[in-house]
This record gives C-alpha cells, sequence and structure tokens, in this order.
C-alpha cells in the first residue's frame, strides 16, 4: 500500500489569484468593438400593391398582392436609388384551388337557384340578367374533414349491416 501511494504526487497549493494586467483591461473594449463591427446585417425589400374596388352598391373590396423580395446589397443606398421589381405575374400570391373551386360551385348553384325561381315566375331564360350573389347570398358550405370520416364510417357501416343481414332480408321477402 506504501508503494502505492508513494507513486503520488505531494498536494501543493495553487497560488492565490491575481488581477488581470492594465493593458489587458484596455484592450477588452477595442475587442468588443470589433466584434461588433464583424456582425453582418442582411437587408430585404418588398412592396405590397393594394387595390381597392368599389362597386356601383357602394361596396368596398381590397385585394393586396405581394412583389418578390429582393435582397438590398449596400445599405447606404436610398430607397429611390433602389430598382422596385414589380411582381411577375398575379398568380404569385398563395393559391388555394379547394376554396376556389367551392366558390365557384357556390356561384353556380345559385344562379342556378335564381333561374328557377325566375321560371316559376314565368320568366324565360333568355330574359335573365346575371349577377353575382351579394355577400349576403354567398356562404359556402363546406363541412369539416372530422364530420366527413364521421358520415364516411356511417356509410361504411350501414354498408356492412346491410351485407351481414341480405340473406335474412331475402328469406323474410320470399316467405
Amino acid at each position: 500500500m506504501e508503494e502505492l501511494v508513494a507513486q503520488f504526487t505531494p498536494f501543493h497549493e495553487p497560488p492565490p489569484p491575481q488581477p488581470f494586467p492594465e493593458q489587458v483591461k484596455a484592450a477588452a473594449p477595442t475587442e468588443r468593438k470589433r466584434a461588433a463591427k464583424q456582425t453582418k446585417q442582411k437587408h430585404y425589400q418588398t412592396t405590397i400593391h393594394v387595390t381597392e374596388t368599389t362597386t356601383a352598391d357602394g361596396q368596398r373590396t381590397y385585394s393586396a398582392i405581394p412583389s418578390p423580395i429582393v435582397r438590398i446589397p449596400d445599405p447606404e443606398l436610398s430607397a429611390q436609388e433602389l430598382s422596385i421589381k414589380e411582381p411577375t405575374s398575379p398568380k404569385s400570391r398563395v393559391q388555394q384551388p379547394f376554396l376556389e373551386r367551392m366558390r365557384r360551385r357556390q356561384q353556380l348553384y345559385l344562379q342556378a337557384q335564381h333561374n328557377k325561381a325566375l321560371e316559376r315566375m314565368g320568366e324565360p331564360r333568355a330574359m335573365v340578367r346575371r349577377r353575382a350573389p351579394g355577400p349576403k347570398r354567398v356562404s359556402m358550405l363546406l363541412i369539416s374533414v372530422k364530420r366527413q370520416r364521421k358520415l364516411k364510417m356511417k356509410k361504411h357501416k350501414y354498408k356492412k349491416l346491410m351485407k351481414r343481414t341480405r340473406n335474412l332480408r331475402r328469406r323474410l321477402d320470399r316467405a
């Protein structure tokens, strides 16, 4: 055991802490300034074109089309010197084909209902003037995914029951 203990180095206390020299303290703020100068900033620019549409009955609608985001190479340049890119096409906005399809179907449905009502009143179809339905009449009929799934399961269970009881119903029908 003593041989093992003899291999260890004796314990020496570490020296007490010393304050930094004045040169190190003076150099620290300049290093911070250098680090601040080295941070890079990137500048970007975009424009949004807002179109206001007023209908004959005084309703106002607004539509906004953003232009592509452009990186500004030099932040010191003024905004007038920078060339503003126009949007390449009106299709640059996010498209939602499902909602568009539902709106079109809803409009066609409302027009068909309107035409049927006019025919019942005795007005021929050729005399019908078509107008876009007002904002109160256009209400989209959408159901949630949860409800769609519920209806699908209901239909599935009904078909399963019909398949299971088919022979019994045939026998009862013969008797």
